[in-house]
């Protein structure tokens, strides 16, 4: 999802795996330095910031939970 994102957006992705990725990815010091776009790692899983407002992220599904379905969920699906 992220990989095939950047490149609709017509912005360098160099990562193969969510290993490399977080390899390079940078912490945000606060919470409010986040913006709409940005990527949340946690292991084995990438996703995309939505919507602040209605605090939202975007995830692409694994393999065993249907492949290829994308959507978005509330932050309190995946954080406390």
């Amino acid at each position: 999802l992220i990989a095939r994102a950047a490149q609709i957006a017509g912005l360098p992705y160099y990562y193969k795996n969510t290993f490399t990725l977080a390899e390079y990815l940078k912490s945000v010091p606060s919470f409010n330095l986040l913006k709409e776009g940005d990527l949340i790692w946690i292991p084995g899983h990438v996703m995309v910031i939505a919507n602040l407002k209605k605090n939202t992220l975007i995830e692409a599904r694994h393999y065993n939970q249907g492949y290829g379905k994308i959507h978005e969920i509330k932050l309190h699906k995946v954080f406390k």
